[in-house]
């Protein structure tokens, strides 16, 4: 695992070769959207979720990204609903200062002094857990180990299927009152999860870093923006601005969410999307904090807090943040309000450990943990379904924001996402992702980018084989972004991996696609500055989903720091 310009060493984990595992045919991508009834059910705090019972279909050419034009009506599934959403088992919860921890690490700083670890200070002014302070949230009690003792994770000769080793195989203790429950796995290293570390005496962490109004575009024309993005970006924060709620929220189905019933394997999606108001809303809070917008900070302020404070008051007792939503929406809205939460959170100026936000982020990570999968370390619908790639990025990236801005995540749940990543990785370099193992082997875009950015968000040098394999996979002709075949959601991540990758890969793919979302953007009218709500999943999520993940493609050059640049210096 060695650096492409220095050659040295990066701390980063590998995905490993192995076997494809021997799966059925396939299924098409679920949509990620959400659901929603009146405009009163929305402001309730009792979500709605509808169970009904999930089968095979066979794989239909071209099914993949795609939706029907004709909606049949063979094939209804019976659906039954019950009033209060996905409820898995929790466990005891403690007080939320327990969650969260402080970092003793390293100072790594990179060429633009972005401080991405600091010692936590000691003697006298030396912070203790239940000050309400930045410095007393600081996450980790952890020395992050050294390349040289962080082992390859591998397929051995013979290991049973789904068994993984490694050279140094541990046990990790549980560091958090939420890990009590979730069964351990020896076998697992421990994976390298804080790729980027926050800094003891930093505002904000350092992944938060670039998001600087004051340079905001420079740093964009830097990295590959230019004046013609950041207007595109501006223009659709304002529209979002005219188009909030007076309550904080975005009315999902007000701007075409919901559209798909059945869908075109018959299969009866509940509208999926039409009650997602805590997903879309989530998703726009994610496009403001992107472009440094927050609470604290930029003439957005009182639109973000007002968002972040309805988001908040929708939470459900255990933790839940799927609103009204449907089955095949609830945990969508969950993980992405989950992240935005989380994000909000870490971007704050002052933190206090038994603030309201606080509260909130720490409820959602015990309800996402403990929706995790014990047995492959995904997640999908309802508590113990087998994961899906499509949820599974949802849900790590808010777990992985929560840890960002000091909140502890158990070491098991991160084991688990290790795990799951390198059971489900395809192609002869395992570079490649398909949606479910129950509905066949066969690699999609969308999934391919998905994984490519959780396994960087998980540690993967961009050395690695799977690494090289998944660019190559979406740099394809067939594959490129063009405006004849458009896919947001594709986009999103494809952006968010490829931005990660780096080099002349990513100045491909952002020449390419940053043209086409500011060409398509709308110029005139009510709707200026937002998207159409066009592509595969369009219909599911509407304009306010399609208008933020552009939004946040368009932010994706300060939105994060690049991983390999940090390791690299």
């Amino acid at each position: 695992m060695m650096n492409r310009e220095t050659d040295k060493p990066s701390e980063m984990a590998e995905i490993p070769e192995f076997e494809d595992p021997k799966i059925p045919a396939m299924q098409p991508e679920p949509s990620q959207g959400t659901d929603k009834e009146s405009p009163e059910r929305k402001r309730s705090q009792l979500p709605r979720s509808q169970v009904q019972t999930e089968r095979v279909r066979r794989p239909t050419a071209g099914g993949v990204d795609r939706i029907s034009p004709q909606v049949t009506e063979q094939k209804v599934l019976q659906s039954l609903e019950f009033e209060r959403g996905p409820t898995p088992e929790l466990p005891n919860r403690g007080v939320v200062s327990d969650m969260i921890k402080r970092r003793e690490a390293p100072v790594p700083v990179t060429a633009d002094n972005l401080i991405t670890g600091e010692d936590v200070p000691k003697g006298e002014g030396a912070s203790t857990p239940n000050q309400s302070n930045a410095r007393a949230m600081v996450r980790s009690r952890r020395v992050p180990r050294p390349l040289s003792d962080v082992p390859k994770l591998n397929r051995s000769v013979g290991a049973a299927p789904g068994k993984i080793t490694g050279s140094s195989p541990e046990v990790m203790v549980p560091t958090s009152p939420s890990a009590n429950e979730v069964p351990l796995l020896a076998d697992l290293p421990k994976p390298n999860f804080d790729a980027v570390k926050r800094g003891a005496s930093a505002k904000v962490p350092a992944t938060y870093r670039l998001r600087d109004l004051a340079r905001r575009k420079d740093i964009a024309r830097m990295r590959g923006g230019t004046d013609a993005s950041e207007e595109a970006v501006e223009k659709a924060l304002a529209w979002f601005a005219s188009t909030q709620e007076e309550a904080g929220f975005w009315d999902a189905d007000k701007y075409g969410s919901g559209k798909i019933g059945v869908d075109e394997d018959g299969i009866d999606r509940l509208k999926a999307g039409v009650n997602g108001d805590t997903g879309v809303t989530a998703l726009t809070v994610l496009a403001f904090l992107g472009a440094g917008y927050t609470p604290d900070e930029g003439k957005y302020a009182k639109t973000v807090g007002k968002a972040i404070e309805w988001l908040i008051s929708q939470q459900r007792e255990d933790g839940y943040l799927g609103g009204n939503a449907t089955k095949y929406a609830g945990m969508y809205c969950h993980g992405m309000a989950s992240y935005a939460l989380a994000e909000a959170y870490g971007m704050q100026n002052e933190k206090k450990v038994e603030d309201r936000l606080t509260v909130a982020v720490v409820k959602a990570v015990q309800f996402t943990v403990a929706m995790q999968n014990k047995e492959d370390g995904g997640w999908r619908y309802l508590p113990k379904w087998s994961g899906d790639m499509s949820m599974f990025g949802w849900q790590m990236m808010a777990l992985k924001s929560a840890e960002i801005a000091g909140i502890a995540v158990p070491e098991s749940a991160k084991e688990l996402m290790v795990k799951f990543l390198v059971d489900r990785s395809l192609g002869e370099n395992k570079g490649l992702a398909a949606y479910h193992p129950e509905f066949g082997p066969e690699v999609t875009v969308s999934m391919t980018a998905e994984a490519l950015f959780c396994k960087q968000m998980l540690g993967i040098s961009r050395e690695n084989p799977a690494s090289l394999e998944a660019t190559q996979f979406l740099l394809s002709e067939k594959n490129l972004p063009r405006k004849s075949d458009p896919n947001l959601y594709y986009w999103y991540y494809g952006t968010l991996a490829m931005y990660q990758y780096g080099g002349k890969e990513w100045e491909q793919w952002n020449g390419l696609l940053r043209e086409l979302l500011v060409e398509d953007q709308v110029k005139k009218g009510n709707l200026a500055g937002s998207w159409n709500p066009e592509g595969p999943w369009g219909g599911y999520g509407g304009r306010i989903y399609s208008t933020a993940l552009a939004t946040l493609s368009l932010e994706v050059y300060y939105r994060f720091l690049p991983l390999y640049r940090i390791g690299e210096e």
